[in-house]
C-alpha cells in the first residue's frame, strides 16, 4: 500500500500520494479518497495490533533499541494519518 509513496517517504510524501501534490486540486484529492480510506484502515489495524502487544515487546526479547524504533514508527504513522486528513480537508480526532 505504501510502496508507491515516493522516497524519502516523509510525511509530505504520504500527503502527496494519498491526497495530491497540490492540495488545491480538489479533483485529485477526491479521486484519491478510496486510497486514503484504505490507508487509514491499514494504519488503524497496525496501531491496534501494536497497542495489544506494546507492553509485551521487551519480555518477548526485543531490545530496548528495537522497542524505541517500533514506538517511533507508530508515532510517525499516527502523525502521517493526521497530516493526510488535514491536507484532504477531513476531520481529525
Amino acid at each position: 500500500m505504501c510502496a508507491p509513496v515516493n522516497p524519502p517517504k516523509l510525511a509530505r510524501d504520504y500527503v502527496d500520494y494519498f491526497c495530491a501534490r497540490n492540495a488545491a486540486n480538489v479533483d485529485t484529492v477526491k479521486k484519491n479518497q478510496p486510497r486514503r480510506l484504505q490507508f487509514y484502515d491499514a494504519v488503524d489495524t497496525y496501531l491496534r495490533a501494536y497497542s495489544a502487544i506494546a507492553n509485551e515487546l521487551e519480555p518477548a526479547g526485543y531490545a530496548p533499541r528495537e522497542v524505541a524504533s517500533i514506538e517511533k514508527e507508530v508515532r510517525f504513522f499516527e502523525d502521517v494519518v493526521r497530516d493526510v486528513k488535514l491536507a484532504a480537508g477531513e476531520q481529525t480526532d
